[in-house]
């Protein structure tokens, strides 16, 4: 697999961010790319100050996703 054909995973952490991993493009409601390491965590609980990261605000409102 080429460097660029890098398989793009999404892993989603228990009341916690989805983390996107690999070589991908992230474009923001502006139409512009945001720039990232390859490593990003997004918000899933909607209390982040830093969307669509996540800034550990889950932490400070006990999140608790649908997973039993």
């Amino acid at each position: 697999m080429e460097k660029n054909d890098e398989k793009v995973i999404v892993k989603v952490f228990p009341d916690g961010p989805c983390e996107v991993k690999g070589n991908f493009s992230l474009i923001g409601r502006d139409g512009k790319e945001i720039p990232n390491n390859g490593t990003i965590h997004l918000c899933r609980c909607g209390a982040s100050k830093n969307k669509p990261f996540c800034d550990g605000a889950h932490h400070k409102i006990d999140f608790k996703d649908d997973a039993e």
